[in-house]
């Protein structure tokens, strides 16, 4: 079974070069735009890794590691 991936990035141009290059070599990969977003997959269904952009337009992604 794949690796489930979860990239949290506000740029659109960003998150799909990493999703397109990360599911290229096999993982699984969901996709979030905010903190809110990256909660409700958290909460929906297990992640392996969250790669978590730092400057989020909701919260900051400090912050948001903490709370993970």
């Amino acid at each position: 079974m794949a690796s489930h991936l979860l990239i949290v990035e506000d740029d659109e141009l960003v998150q799909a070069l990493l999703a397109a290059y990360l599911q290229n070599d096999g993982f699984k990969v969901s996709l979030a735009c905010t903190g809110k977003e990256m909660f409700g997959i958290l909460n929906g269904e297990a992640v392996d890794l969250v790669l978590l952009d730092l400057g989020l337009p909701d919260e900051d992604g400090l912050t948001l590691a903490r709370q993970i």
